[in-house]
């Protein structure tokens, strides 16, 4: 992962590319932030969802059984579920 890091970011951490390591999350918009059991960037995510919620930003965090990339993975039932699951929640958020 340091090896696509540093190519797409440089070697310095940018909260553009990198919110997590923003200093002050106060005030972004509400996340939903979805991470895969197997993903080598779910640790990442999921300590992005606790500091936006630590500084008060609406988040929602959910962690799929499946791998990384699955959200492009159609052909499987489990990942086709997800999709459900999202469509659905987001369906919910903007129905209002």
């Amino acid at each position: 992962m340091d090896w696509y890091d540093e190519r797409y970011a440089g070697p310095e951490d940018d909260y553009r590319a990198s919110p997590l390591v923003g200093e002050d999350l106060g005030g972004l918009a509400p996340a939903w932030i979805v991470t895969a059991l197997a993903d080598p960037l779910r640790d990442e995510g999921e300590a992005y969802a606790e500091r936006l919620a630590k500084a008060g930003v609406e988040v929602r965090c959910d962690r799929f059984p499946l791998v990384h990339a699955w959200f492009n993975i159609t052909a499987s039932r489990s990942s086709r579920a997800a999709h459900a699951v999202l469509a659905e929640g987001l369906a919910r958020r903007f129905a209002d």
